[in-house]
């Protein structure tokens, strides 16, 4: 993180209809976090990233005052997935073609084999180690990653699965329930959501694409 010291500000969402207002704590300034950075400032400060699924209500079902630098944002949901059609192997890599930064998720044996499947875990159960270029990222308790199966082949309109809200399955037509899939060839890195410009479909948006070297807005929970 060298000298960069981020600042987070007190954000409050209010329910649309019904239900308790909540709060969120957002990174402030235009300069945003890696997904490296993100995942180091949470460790050394045991904040908890707020997660995909948290972000469905901040998106879609309530509303606080958001500055232009809101989104898009980091989520603290790991993602891992393979080449449609390749087998899981005991790591999933992602070389990012900015940094030369080579992620790897280490995938637990009861997944190895299954292709066609996404791997979530979400960043407070990682164990994060650097080795040069490598980042190394292993669950703390293997049982806590969860296998999506069904993760689509190609971006799209998906229902959302209940635990994660990660696409999965056969595709939909737009709708308000259904979310925009958006995924690379593979990935390891944190989902990331939104847009600046926050319309239908930013708002619906999975962005399971985006390279960890981006620099992205963070909400943590209070």
């Amino acid at each position: 993180m060298n000298s960069y010291k981020p600042i987070f500000q007190k954000v409050e969402f209010q329910p649309h209809v019904g239900g308790k207002p909540f709060s969120k704590r957002m990174l402030e300034g235009k300069k945003g976090l890696s997904c490296l950075q993100a995942l180091q400032l949470a460790a050394q400060n045991r904040f908890r990233i707020s997660s995909n699924k948290s972000h469905d209500p901040m998106l879609l079902t309530s509303s606080a005052h958001l500055g232009l630098n809101a989104y898009p944002a980091w989520t603290g949901t790991l993602i891992a997935y393979t080449k449609p059609g390749e087998k899981f192997g005991s790591f999933v890599g992602y070389a990012d073609s900015k940094t030369g930064e080579r992620y790897l998720f280490s995938v637990p044996e009861e997944y190895r084999g299954e292709s066609d499947m996404a791997l979530a875990l979400e960043a407070q159960h990682a164990r994060l180690a650097l080795e040069g270029k490598n980042i190394l990222l292993v669950a703390i308790e293997a049982e806590k990653v969860i296998g999506l199966p069904d993760f689509p082949r190609e971006n799209g309109w998906y229902m959302p699965d209940s635990k994660e809200s990660i696409p999965l399955g056969e595709k939909v037509k737009v709708q308000p329930q259904a979310r925009r899939l958006h995924r690379a060839e593979s990935m390891v890195s944190l989902i990331a959501r939104g847009s600046r410009s926050l319309d239908f479909y930013a708002r619906r948006a999975i962005r399971t694409d985006i390279r960890p070297s981006r620099e992205l807005s963070l909400f943590v929970d209070v």
